[in-house]
């Protein structure tokens, strides 16, 4: 191989361009943020963390059950409920489903709804509002809806719709998604994985010296 092929740099840990350089941040030093539940949700750990709880919690079993005597209870199956808990929430998901979005909802947005629908005075759908379209207003305790795929929409009082929400630091019904409390060490997370990117993208090889 002839002389002058390879470029050989001189860089120290000081140099304003050494993180750009092993590809940890980019052109503008700002490196990788997480700071919502797409981006969260491409780091493996976070995915799969996720994926386990949610998982494991919609597969538990959840029956109505009725009292026949005393303090002894038993699985009520003609109840409407058991065909929603068990078999089908809603004409769009199944009673798996339903459970494991909600608990994802819960945990990467802070907070997720169940909307009941009633048919003949009986529980008919127990319906999982979309993101994005349930706003709580604290001054009157009451839950805005406008969710056109599932077309549900109105103004409804708080006992109205089953709110499943994460922790939160001010006592009120919103909670705060995961990401938030975790957004420092997601982000050195994700910053991590965008070096080993870039690392296997070289071969692992990297140019120049250390001084």
């Amino acid at each position: 191989m002839k002389r002058g092929l390879i470029e050989q740099r001189s860089i120290t840990a000081s140099d304003p361009t050494f993180l750009e350089y092993f590809g940890i941040v980019g052109t503008d030093g700002s490196g990788v943020t997480v700071s919502g539940p797409e981006q969260a949700m491409k780091l493996s750990a976070v995915y799969r963390s996720v994926s386990i709880l949610a998982g494991t919690i919609a597969s538990l079993p959840l029956y109505p059950r009725k009292r026949i005597k005393g303090e002894h209870f038993e699985v009520n199956y003609d109840s409407p409920l058991y065909r929603i808990l068990r078999w089908k929430s809603s004409r769009r998901m199944t009673a798996y489903e339903t459970m494991e979005s909600t608990v994802a909802l819960a945990l990467m947005r802070g907070n997720s709804y169940l909307f009941p629908k009633f048919k003949n005075y009986e529980y008919d759908e127990l319906v999982l509002l979309t993101p994005g379209t349930v706003v709580y207003d604290k001054t009157t305790d009451k839950y805005k809806v406008n969710d056109v795929i599932n077309g549900i929409s109105g103004t409804f009082d708080s006992w109205r719709l089953l709110h499943i929400r994460n922790k939160n630091l001010d006592g009120s019904k919103d909670g705060i998604s995961t990401i938030q409390y975790a957004s420092k060490i997601l982000d050195i997370a994700a910053n991590a994985d965008e070096q080993t990117l870039y690392n296997m993208k070289s071969g692992n090889k990297q140019k120049g010296f250390l001084t």
